[in-house]
């Protein structure tokens, strides 16, 4: 699992490329770089975990929705992680993803 950011590809936003051995290190690679862009992920603890459960049709929107769902836990419940599992298959025509991230609330002494 691996992930760089990209100097000078945007003004306003960070870039980053992620990659793994099949989806689930990809989209667990993605999840890192987000919490790296997010807070210092070596002053997070795990005292706390959230489950996540998404289905798309579409891998590229599924990773979108996946991403966003981790902001969205940021803003709604004060919470910031620093690793997570994450479990990918495919049933007929749809992409079913299972995160477990670990976390904690957000304490900006920390982050």
């Amino acid at each position: 699992m691996t992930h760089k950011f990209i100097e000078d590809f945007a003004t306003a936003d960070i870039a980053f490329e992620a990659s793994g051995k099949d989806l689930n290190e990809l989209f667990n690679s993605s999840a890192e770089a987000l919490f790296e862009i997010l807070a210092s992920t070596k002053k997070i603890g795990k005292s706390l975990k959230k489950t996540i459960k998404l289905s798309n049709e579409n891998i590229e929107k599924l990773l979108y929705d996946f991403l966003s769902e981790i902001l969205f836990h940021k803003d709604q419940d004060f919470m910031i992680f620093n690793s997570c599992k994450i479990e990918i298959n495919k049933s007929e025509n749809r992409f079913n993803l299972e995160a477990t991230l670990y976390g904690e609330k957000i304490n900006p002494k920390k982050t």
